[in-house]
């Protein structure tokens, strides 16, 4: 977890909609190029490329450095939208809105080859998940660092 000893390489916030990253549906089979058949599987959330490119978009305007090839520390903060019928009190966001683990594996693919060279860098990692306040973005704040 990152500590106030600890500093950040990567900060960044992402406004969007966090998606996550679902499973994958199998399709079957076709032949590649080399002639090997491999599988066809498709994401099953719609809305997880448009982030994931959001993130990786966002991503590169803020890291314009080698990517990371090191042990690293990940925290995902993220904010989810509001419904529209929400009380005037902020619920938690524990509605439909995709589990921790998910959303995180979204955020960590959005990162690959932008600002890391792989997501198996990371070995320690956390995460936070909540509804915005009113008149709040959504998205997912994302704080990087080296573990030594």
């Amino acid at each position: 977890m990152i500590t106030p000893a600890t500093t950040a390489v990567f900060d960044v916030f992402v406004p969007g909609r966090p998606a996550p990253q679902g499973s994958k549906d199998y399709k079957g089979h076709r032949r590649n190029s080399a002639g090997i058949s491999v599988p066809i599987l498709l994401e099953s959330s719609e809305r997880v490329k448009p982030w994931r490119r959001r993130i990786a978009e966002v991503a590169a305007l803020a890291w314009r450095r080698p990517v990371l090839d090191e042990p690293l520390g990940i925290h995902c903060d993220f904010v989810m939208c509001r419904p529209a019928r929400t009380p005037s009190k902020t619920p938690p966001a524990i509605k439909r809105n995709g589990d921790g683990d998910k959303l995180t594996r979204a955020v960590w693919d959005g990162l690959t080859g932008v600002v890391v060279r792989e997501d198996c860098l990371f070995v320690q990692w956390s995460g936070t998940k909540r509804t915005a306040e009113r008149g709040e973005q959504s998205g997912c704040r994302i704080r990087i660092w080296r573990v030594t």
